[in-house]
């Protein structure tokens, strides 16, 4: 890292010009505003707002009176402001910031394209709909011509409109900061400007998925598709000339798979059996109906092998020869021999998907 001296030398540029831009660096993303929309949108229309301001700005550009030497009539008249523009209010405050009042108010609506031109909202014009796959958010933000006179000994700071958005973002119309941490786009203007007239262009076009959806989609891709490797891993039967290998798990009370036909007489069956049991005191036994060999006894996350050679055609059950629950009895399943040189596919399965 070049230290900041020397970076200041490289840069040719005054130490107050760098400490100003650290400055603005370190405030962006930390601004307060004098009045305020924040929206929390779904991809669906519906969501959330909050709106806060000072009462002089809310009467300037909601036309709502209000009477800052009674917070309680305040919070009532924004309650039935919000609530006759059919949005339900979950908090409605009066709170006090650098010896000034805000009022605030929390609502969530149904359909975003049905807020505007509503009492609650005649500053805000906001539409979104579906086009070419993907969604479109226009809109504006601008004092109404018929609102109130109030305001003028506030116009000092800023006032903004904020969008927290649900999918990914393609572009949006200049917000302030671009797409901000979150998901967040935001615009924004001087308050004198506001009551001026001042008009604010919102915009952005976005995917149709929401962030969230995209997301479980794509753990629950990443999950089913770690199970189809797990199960090729542990769970398959594979033909190599005359030798063929069964990956198999075994747990109470089941063998994976329990059903396999396709082999023939003269092959070389190899059964690779894995005890999946968590328990370190479970072990599964495996042997094979008139088999020539010893069963085997297999340890919880131990993989052991048993050759079989089948000389004739049938049905041979395999089955578990060590108790390890009551349903130990249950704990079987059948391979199926045909003659040699049969053209009976090799196929596999689990209960109910077994071979028919």
């Amino acid at each position: 890292m070049i230290p900041l001296r020397a970076a200041l030398r490289l840069s040719g540029a005054s130490p107050r010009l760098v400490a100003a831009l650290l400055l603005a660096t370190a405030l962006r993303g930390c601004l307060t505003y004098e009045y305020e929309h924040e929206v929390w949108l779904q991809v669906d229309g519906s969501g959330a707002v909050n709106v806060t301001g000072r009462p002089a700005l809310w009467t300037a550009f909601k036309s709502l009176p209000l009477d800052e030497s009674d917070p309680e009539a305040m919070k009532a008249a924004a309650r039935e402001l919000f609530e006759k523009s059919g949005l339900e209010v979950k908090r409605v405050t009066v709170t006090k910031r650098r010896g000034h009042l805000y009022l605030f108010v929390s609502a969530e609506f149904e359909d975003v394209n049905r807020i505007s031109y509503t009492p609650a909202f005649p500053d805000l014009r906001v539409g979104l709909r579906r086009e070419g796959g993907r969604l479109r958010l226009d809109g504006s933000w601008q004092r109404p011509l018929e609102a109130l006179t109030g305001g003028e000994a506030d116009r000092e700071g800023l006032m903004a409109v904020r969008f927290h958005l649900p999918s990914k973002v393609y572009g949006h119309r200049r917000a302030a900061d671009g797409v901000e941490r979150g998901n967040i786009l935001g615009w924004r203007q001087g308050t004198a400007e506001a009551l001026d007239g001042g008009r604010l262009e919102l915009g952005a076009e976005m995917d149709e998925r929401s962030i969230l959806s995209s997301t479980v989609m794509l753990f629950a891709g990443a999950v089913v598709l770690a199970v189809i490797l797990l199960a090729a891993a542990l769970w398959a039967v594979v033909r190599q000339g005359r030798n063929v290998h069964v990956n198999m798990t075994a747990i109470r009370s089941h063998f994976s798979p329990d059903n396999i036909e396709g082999l023939q007489v003269g092959d070389s069956v190899f059964f690779h059996v894995t005890n999946l049991e968590q328990d370190w005191d479970v072990p599964h036994g495996f042997a094979v109906k008139g088999g020539k060999t010893s069963e085997l006894l297999i340890m919880p996350g131990e993989t052991c092998t048993m050759l079989w050679e089948p000389k004739r055609p049938g049905v041979f059950p395999f089955y578990c020869t060590d108790f390890c629950s009551a349903l130990h009895q249950e704990m079987q399943g059948y391979a199926r021999v045909s003659p040699a040189d049969s053209d009976v596919p090799l196929r596999f399965g689990i209960g109910d998907t077994a071979p028919k």
